[in-house]
């Protein structure tokens, strides 16, 4: 390993304090410190520090570059076969509301699954970023796996469509 290597190492694994809060992006060590200093050399550091809307883009590049190796390296995919529990992944039906409920397709209950494992992870994102790498994740699935989620599709709709009939055969009928 390089001394150049040496160094992203020691920022990377350095103990930082204070990471499970919201932090600035310029507060941000990984942004400032090894971003900024080995990935994105080219930044003005003016505009940084003046310009709330260049800080922003930049900090969306940063953001960015994390998904595209997160991605890359599949470093956050759970592993497969999945272990669900179907009865859980089934609706509750609200009996006082006269609500229907969609069960799902195979995404949905592969992004539910997804965002499961990244809690069981202590990870916590955004949803709108599970859904991002879930869906990058999808695209790259093979057939096997997209039809292992569809078959528990499939099983959730039937339990689902099955309470509900059950729920219609016990409630009364109203005289109009």
């Amino acid at each position: 390993m390089d001394t150049n290597e040496s160094e992203k190492s020691k920022i990377l694994f350095q103990n930082y304090e204070n990471l499970d809060k919201p932090l600035h992006p310029l507060q941000n060590p990984f942004f400032r410190d090894y971003y900024l200093v080995y990935i994105n050399t080219k930044y003005d550091p003016v505009q940084l520090h003046t310009n709330p809307n260049y800080l922003a883009h930049e900090y969306h590049n940063y953001t960015t570059y994390l998904i595209s190796l997160i991605i890359d390296h599949e470093c956050l995919k759970p592993n497969f076969p999945p272990n669900i529990n179907v009865e859980k992944y089934v609706p509750r039906i609200d009996k006082r509301k006269n609500i229907t409920y969609r069960t799902g397709n195979s995404f949905i209950i592969y992004r539910k699954y997804f965002s499961e494992y990244l809690e069981s992870l202590e990870i916590r994102l955004h949803q709108l970023l599970i859904t991002k790498l879930s869906s990058d994740y999808w695209k790259n699935e093979p057939l096997t796996v997209k039809a292992y989620y569809k078959d528990i599709s499939d099983q959730i709709n039937k339990i689902y469509n099955q309470q509900t009939m059950d729920l219609m055969k016990l409630s009364p009928v109203s005289d109009s």
